[in-house]
């Protein structure tokens, strides 16, 4: 958060940013990050630093219980509503070796303007 925060005041723009947020932190002054009460801002000031003018993405992992691939897409959908139709979410998994078996490994959602102008 206050990385993008100060990429705000610098009036940054990236075409592409990588996201893998913790489930839970605490912050050197003791601030509190929790996923589910913070996911909405972090995306909404991501958004703030994209370059809407060129083609851009997000991508979006997480490893927090009570997420699922539908509801992490339905975050970056509420916040990028008019790219929603850009928008794919599924399950990370891990190939077993020698096996056809995978291994869970997060969820992920992305959400991407090839066209953007």
């Amino acid at each position: 958060m206050k990385f993008v925060a100060r990429e705000q005041r610098r009036n940054s723009r990236y075409n592409g940013i990588v996201l893998d947020p913790p489930s839970f932190g605490r912050g050197a002054q003791g601030q509190v990050w929790k996923i589910e009460d913070g996911i909405r801002s972090l995306l909404e000031n991501c958004r703030a630093i994209l370059d809407l003018k060129h083609p851009w993405f997000i991508l979006l992992s997480c490893h927090s219980q009570g997420f699922s691939p539908a509801s992490l897409g339905r975050c970056l959908a509420e916040v990028f509503p008019h790219d929603a139709a850009c928008l794919e979410a599924g399950e990370m998994t891990i190939p077993e070796n020698g096996s056809a078996r995978v291994l869970p490994a997060g969820i992920y959602a992305r959400i991407f303007n090839p066209n953007a102008k």
